[in-house]
């Protein structure tokens, strides 16, 4: 039985590459407490464990996906190096999961954000196969190759809206609760890598393009990740564990907003 109202309530998935492994955390808070979502928005890692929380994978099935992956599912080696990898791989990885689902099959109404490079305009994908627009909103800029829909090339959305909470408002949300992967701005150790310096960039302005939006939300989730990078797979547990720990830390404002 669902123990609390039922109402407009919307949650956005952020972006963060494989610190979106913390989400899972937080859907399993939410799974316990009994609290359901109307509304799903999600952005890069967020707009894969939002469209598979859609279409009604539970945390223990994304746990057990998680677990079982490695770098060589997700990245696909680019010859023509508009990115360092392409993102086909993580396609294949994505319809193992979803297969030809359409936005309307989801069990729960969804939408990801990416960004057109022919206008540099932000878009929201409502409709048609969902598979695709995670794909294009996962297309980290210069780790990914850009995701062409149709005529134009898509890369990921966070370079305008990394945890998309207005999106979900827009779609009627009036209680809102947001989860954000990149509260760490500035707390990173040393880069070690140019890799590290990439991702440490692009965080930065991930974070800056959150801060005004999140002053809009009802409850954020900010899990503490910032000991963990954006291409970390051997920490999986740890990095729900903090999702999770996060989660509980909210409970009160959670449960307020939710109650009858």
């Amino acid at each position: 039985m669902n123990l609390f109202k039922k109402k407009k309530t919307g949650i956005a998935f952020g972006g963060g590459a494989t610190r979106g492994l913390a989400h899972i955390g937080a859907i399993k808070v939410f799974e316990e407490y009994d609290i359901k979502f109307d509304l799903v928005a999600g952005n890069s890692a967020g707009s894969i464990v939002g469209a598979l929380y859609a279409a009604g994978f539970t945390a223990q099935k994304l746990y057990d996906i998680a677990k079982n992956l490695s770098a060589a599912d997700i990245l696909g080696l680019n010859l023509k190096r508009k990115g360092l990898f392409k993102s086909d791989k993580l396609e294949e990885l994505l319809r193992k999961h979803l297969d030809e689902k359409t936005f309307a099959d989801l069990e729960i109404p969804f939408r990801c954000v990416a960004v057109n490079l022919r206008d540099g305009e932000l878009v929201e994908f409502y409709e048609g196969p969902v598979v695709r627009a995670v794909r294009a909103s996962c297309s980290v800029p210069g780790v990914f190759s850009p995701t062409p829909i149709d005529d134009h090339l898509f890369v990921d959305g966070g370079i305008l809206n990394s945890v998309p909470s207005d999106v979900v408002q827009g779609m009627g949300a009036t209680f809102t609760v947001a989860i954000n992967l990149n509260s760490d701005r500035g707390q990173l150790s040393e880069p070690k890598t140019g890799f590290d310096v990439m991702w440490s960039a692009l965080k930065i302005a991930w974070n800056e393009n959150t801060i005004q939006k999140l002053q809009n939300v009802d409850v954020v989730i900010a899990p503490d990740l910032k000991d963990y990078t954006y291409y970390d797979l051997k920490h999986i547990d740890k990095m729900v564990e903090l999702g999770e720990k996060a989660t509980r830390a909210q409970l009160p404002a959670l449960l307020k907003g939710f109650k009858k």
